[in-house]
């Protein structure tokens, strides 16, 4: 048993490791075609998923890996027809999710031998344990910044990666969307070298 299996057991919930490459794109099972990143952690729970930038299909993940980082008025439009936003609040709130500087070729999603970020649709009480055990390994509280912009591969993903954190999101209209997330279901992640203290 590995030490992301023990993490698992411990705290609950099924996760899902993602890995960021630099140099060669890895050995793997490339996207069929172009997918969000929210539909590849879904979509990873029978294979590892490999994503490069033509092969991921939403704009905020684009941003949010750094494979995008340019023009957000493509997505500054999306986000104002589908949240009814203001363009400047959209721009405001676009600017402040984490973003990953280190572009990298590629992404696997579903990566369980060497992750560099855990996320997961985790149901409250998994989250409430994954918390607890964050507070007794930390000693320290946590605190999380909310937003519904950029969820899963802004907020939680690129977040947890790059301000090397528990992250913590309800979710975009979007993601909840495209992977049928149930109500009953948040979306966490957290630095891969943390869940391997948290496992003990």
């Amino acid at each position: 048993m590995n030490a992301m299996q023990k993490f698992e057991r411990r705290v609950g919930g099924r996760w899902t490791g993602v890995t960021f490459h630099q140099g060669a794109i890895p050995d793997g099972r490339l996207a069929e075609e172009p997918m969000k990143f929210c539909e590849a952690i879904k979509a990873s729970s029978t294979a590892p998923i490999v994503l490069t930038r033509e092969l991921m299909s939403c704009p905020g993940a684009l941003r949010s890996f750094g494979w995008n980082t340019d023009d957000d008025a493509a997505l500054v439009e999306k986000m104002t027809a589908i949240t009814g936003l203001g363009k400047q609040d959209a721009v405001k709130m676009i600017r402040e999710v984490p973003c990953i500087q280190d572009t990298p070729t590629a992404i696997t999603v579903g990566d369980y031998a060497s992750p560099q970020v855990l996320v997961s649709y985790a149901q409250p009480e998994a989250v409430m344990h994954l918390i607890y055990e964050w507070q007794r390994l930390t000693g320290s509280t946590v605190e999380i910044i909310l937003s519904s912009i950029l969820a899963a591969c802004g907020w939680v993903t690129a977040g947890a990666h790059v301000k090397r954190a528990f992250s913590l999101s309800f979710g975009c209209p979007e993601s909840r969307k495209a992977c049928a997330l149930g109500n009953d279901r948040l979306i966490v992640g957290l630095p891969a070298q943390f869940a391997e203290q948290l496992a003990g």
